[in-house]
């Protein structure tokens, strides 16, 4: 075989190589977006085996940050103009206990929360209270719950939270808590969807059999405490509902990470 023809067979040999090469890698992405499909489906098909339903989700992240906010009791210098009510301030836990020297009534359900909407935006009733703002997720029956908003998010944990407790659809009283000077510590970064949060859960084995998610909204969360300030960190929070005893818990999960958070923001056996 003379030079001419060995150099044709490997350029030959060369060329079905990189064609080869070039085809695998074209279908590397197609393969793993397939496989991320499947095991979603899959995942999907054994919920509903469980006869678990959900509510309609986005498969697309979101943004959020890791926040500080400022440890201290300043948010108590303005007690003294609250009006109408019987004060108490606990330092260590930096919440507000207040008995109201009027009921708060309405006849129904939404007519209250409006009552409490107007009470609360009143400076001389509320500290700070037109930045809370109502929160059907957390609420119950027997506690309405307002969280308070920051510039990049509404805090769902107790660190920032009103708290109306209800008795035979009256209120007579209301505990606060307020985060002060919420800052950046650490640049913006995209969350897991709130699909994925939900796959989580099930995955985890915290998304019970016979159930349906109602609702699934993202909020900032206590993660720890340093040098004064408290630290939060975006999750997924996730209302769930037993089909049989109508009874809700509520879930969260890291959307940085995915992780199951293993703390209950609401009593298992109330319902809404």
């Amino acid at each position: 075989m003379d030079f001419k023809k060995i150099e044709l067979i490997f350029l030959g040999v060369f060329v079905a190589i990189n064609i080869f090469l070039f085809y695998t890698i074209w279908q590397i992405p197609y393969l793993s977006q397939n496989k991320a499909t499947n095991t979603e489906s899959s995942i999907r098909t054994e919920m509903a085996a469980d006869n678990i339903t959900t509510i309609s989700l986005e498969d697309d992240g979101e943004e959020g940050y890791y926040l500080a906010g400022k440890v201290d009791n300043d948010f108590a210098d303005g007690i003294g103009k609250l009006q109408d009510q019987r004060i108490s301030y606990d330092q260590t836990t930096r919440v507000l206990s207040s008995r109201l020297n009027m009921v708060i009534k309405g006849a129904t359900r939404s007519k209250l929360i409006s009552a409490l909407t107007k009470y609360k935006d009143s400076d001389n009733h509320i500290l700070f209270g037109d930045e809370y703002a109502y929160s059907k997720q957390l609420s119950s029956d027997h506690d309405i719950v307002f969280v308070q908003l920051t510039d990049y998010g509404k805090i769902i944990d107790p660190v920032g939270q009103l708290h109306f407790p209800v008795k035979d659809g009256e209120i007579n009283s209301y505990t606060q808590s307020y985060q002060e000077e919420i800052t950046i510590v650490r640049e913006k970064q995209e969350t897991i969807s709130q699909e994925q949060a939900v796959t989580n859960l099930y995955t985890y084995s915290e998304l019970p059999n016979d159930s349906k998610v109602l609702a699934v909204e993202l909020g900032y969360t206590k993660l720890t405490q340093v040098k004064g300030s408290v630290i939060l960190f975006p999750s997924w929070v996730i209302t769930i509902e037993n089909k049989n005893t109508k009874n809700i818990q509520i879930k969260k999960v890291n959307a940085f990470n995915g992780t199951v958070i293993n703390d209950s923001l609401a009593d298992p056996t109330e319902t809404k």
